[in-house]
């Protein structure tokens, strides 16, 4: 009897161990998954301050014995992940155009080519198949060039969106005796405003792109 309960003791220990690991494993595998977003080589580049002032703003609202870091601290830290999502989605935008503008490289010099070849067509039909086919590809140099476009508004939205939290940063590093909580809390609303606006400039130009 006493084997028995010994046996099952076992069995039971080293279902939870098992468990404890899977557990493990899979927080883990989030947690790789939540750090390293699926971008680019260069779009992490991007991304990696995005992250850290992510980080060390989410520590200050947790640590801060401020009564208006206090007061405040469940809208900063959800203002910021929702700023530090859009920018994944942003360069995750930004990694498709790149894709799209390598895939087209070529379009530039065909539009040239058609160009050349429609200017020395040798009779009217040669000519106009030359110019619809011309007309045909500067609507795609368009849409290329449209690319471009998107990922510049991108890259300047994202660093404007780092310049905001790092703004954020020092405001919750620092207080002011002579500011009272009340006042600190309004400053710091103010700069979660502005945070919002240029994320909202981030979403517009992936929806140009999409349109």
């Amino acid at each position: 009897m006493v084997v028995l309960l010994l046996i099952i003791l076992i069995i039971v220990i080293v279902g939870v161990f098992v468990a404890f690991i899977g557990s493990s494993r899979q927080t883990k595998q989030t947690t790789v998954q939540e750090e390293f977003p699926s971008l680019s080589f260069d779009s992490q580049a991007i991304y990696r301050p995005i992250r850290s002032l992510k980080r060390q703003i989410v520590e200050i609202t947790e640590s801060s014995n401020d009564a208006a870091i206090h007061a405040m601290g469940g809208s900063v830290r959800q203002e910021v992940q929702d700023s530090h999502d859009r920018v994944v989605s942003a360069l995750q935008t930004r990694d498709r155009l790149r894709k799209v503008i390598e895939e087209h490289a070529n379009v530039e010099g065909e539009a040239v080519r058609l160009m050349e070849l429609r200017d020395s067509a040798a009779s009217p039909a040669e000519k106009l198949n030359y110019t619809k086919a011309y007309e045909m590809k500067s609507g795609e140099l368009e849409e290329f060039r449209k690319a471009k476009d998107y990922i510049k508004r991108i890259e300047d939205e994202v660093e404007l969106t780092k310049t905001s939290m790092s703004e954020l940063k020092a405001k919750l590093s620092m207080s002011s005796a002579a500011e009272t909580a009340t006042a600190r809390a309004e400053d710091l609303r103010a700069t979660l405003g502005s945070l919002e606006t240029i994320q909202t400039s981030v979403e517009e130009a992936q929806k140009l792109f999409n349109s």
